[in-house]
């Protein structure tokens, strides 16, 4: 073969192999899978450095590396139903299901166990994890428990039947949990009831929305809207159970999956339908919202499904089995899931991270803390100011202010800007903002300078930065069109 052959070969074969690598990374195609030893139940959780855990009904707890690899495994007594919750310090907690007595783990980052508390009864439901660190979790045994961070019982607060269902945290620190005698209650932190909401039939983990409205569905097939002091505000009827906690967009949409197989989204005023998606059956997967919009939910036709924000069909990815685990979205855009096959899915997307919502997905962020956050809100605010310098006589700049605006204490870091169009000679400014602690709001102002020719109404801009609170790290993306 003469050597201009081989060249045209050698970039034939690159060509071949990069646009297979395009088309492996497309949305709705596969990454990598995990598998288990049993059907995976359990929703993924994501730790800050990118690890996801997962729990199995073999009965193992299993940290996996982004790539797809095996970091560790935690072997508990029984299977584990419930879903992993990550600590400030990065302790997992997560409950196995016995038919007698059970326990709530606390799994070290490496793996190892650092203490285990026990029930009377299995654990199916998830943790929720207070501000202060108070570990709260339910059991089969009907009692909801707080439990120190050193794994000492707080209180108990008992039902009237077995908790499966996960306590929910709201900003004043009231924890709302659903009971199998068919009653939603709110307790005091001190664990002393509140109030009660009696329904009929039994209900699911909650989601809290911004201006505290309480939303959590039930098997009498109604999604309820509660006030904080436990009046309905309003009742949504789906065709079948609803049997799992709904997801708030950041425009405050409900949505929420039934069991008539049908995903729904729901008005916040007055719980009017705004649209359904039809899956091929039964709906008992929590949705996640992407940073754009896409929500993602999983059902027993053993596919996930990406639906737009209208209500239309994005993607489908199919598994082996039903997903009944909720999906999880990593910051880089990867959807992890679990189904009845025993295979964690990592899952292409386009979203970047979550929503910045109140509750964007199960047990409201990827840590799974069950904590009401307020949702940040970022800005880009263009001063249209053109700089007259001789330095830049042939540049035309202007002055971007990156505001995050969060009312309870946080803290910025990692900040990158992406300024897209006409001219651009400024793209991927990395803003190394120290970790610090801000009480209301934070801004940065940045120059960004383009040819004096181009246009200011032809730039867009990408922001991307993490927003540290007291128990949560948000990954926040937004995109502005500068007009």
């Amino acid at each position: 073969m003469s050597k201009e052959r081989r060249l045209k070969v050698t970039a034939l074969i690159v060509v071949m192999l990069f646009q297979a690598a395009v088309a492996l990374a497309q949305p709705g195609t596969e990454k990598w899978n995990f598998i288990t030893g049993s059907f995976i139940w359990s929703s993924p959780a994501i730790g800050e450095d990118g690890t996801i855990y997962v729990g199995s009904l073999d009965g193992k707890l299993y940290a996996i590396n982004p790539d797809g690899s095996k970091q560790w495994e935690f072997v508990a007594r029984h299977a584990i139903n419930s879903s992993p919750a990550i600590g400030k310090d990065g302790t997992l907690y997560v409950g196995d299901n016995g038919a007698f007595k059970s326990a709530l783990y606390a799994v070290n980052r490496d793996g190892s166990l650092q203490w285990g508390f026990s029930t009377e009864a299995g654990i199916v439901s998830s943790a929720a994890i207070g501000a202060d660190g108070t570990i709260y979790v339910g059991s089969n045994d009907s009692k909801l428990y707080a439990i120190n961070p050193d794994g000492s019982k707080k209180w108990e607060f008992t039902t009237g039947d077995s908790i499966e269902a996960c306590p929910s945290i709201g900003a004043d620190g009231t924890i709302y949990v659903g009971s199998d005698d068919g009653k939603f209650y709110a307790l005091n932190p001190d664990g002393s009831k509140q109030w009660e909401f009696d329904p009929y039939g039994i209900v699911t983990s909650a989601a809290i929305g911004g201006d505290g409205t309480i939303y959590a569905g039930c098997a009498d097939k109604k999604l309820y809207a509660l006030n904080p002091d436990g009046s309905k505000k309003w009742e949504f009827t789906a065709g079948r159970a609803i049997g799992f906690s709904p997801a708030i967009g950041a425009d405050g949409t409900i949505y929420v999956g039934s069991e008539d197989s049908k995903l729904y989204a729901i008005n916040p005023a007055n719980g009017s339908k705004k649209w359904e998606f039809t899956t091929g059956d039964m709906v008992d997967s929590s949705p996640a919202i992407g940073a754009d919009g896409t929500i993602y939910v999983g059902s027993t036709d053993s596919k996930l499904y990406a639906v737009n924000p209208n209500g239309s069909k994005k993607w489908e990815f199919a598994a082996g089995n039903w997903i009944i685990s909720s999906p999880a979205i990593g910051p880089d855009g990867t959807v992890y899931v679990g189904s009845f096959d025993g295979r964690l899915y990592a899952v292409h997307s386009t979203s970047a991270g979550l929503a910045a919502s109140s509750w964007p997905m199960f047990r409201h962020d990827v840590r799974h803390t069950g904590l009401w956050q307020e949702a940040p809100a970022i800005n880009a605010l263009f001063l249209r100011k053109i700089l007259r310098r001789p330095m830049l006589a042939e540049k035309k700049c202007v002055w971007m202010q990156l505001f995050v605006a969060k009312r309870n204490n946080f803290s910025v870091r990692d900040s990158i800007i992406t300024l897209t169009g006409p001219g651009v000679d400024s793209q991927g400014v990395s803003i190394n903002t120290e970790k610090r602690a801000y009480k209301i709001g934070w801004s940065i102002f940045v120059p960004v300078c383009v040819e004096r020719e181009a246009t200011i109404g032809q730039w867009s801009i990408q922001i991307k930065t993490h927003v540290e609170s007291t128990a949560t790290v948000e990954t926040i993306v937004a995109d502005f069109q500068v007009q």
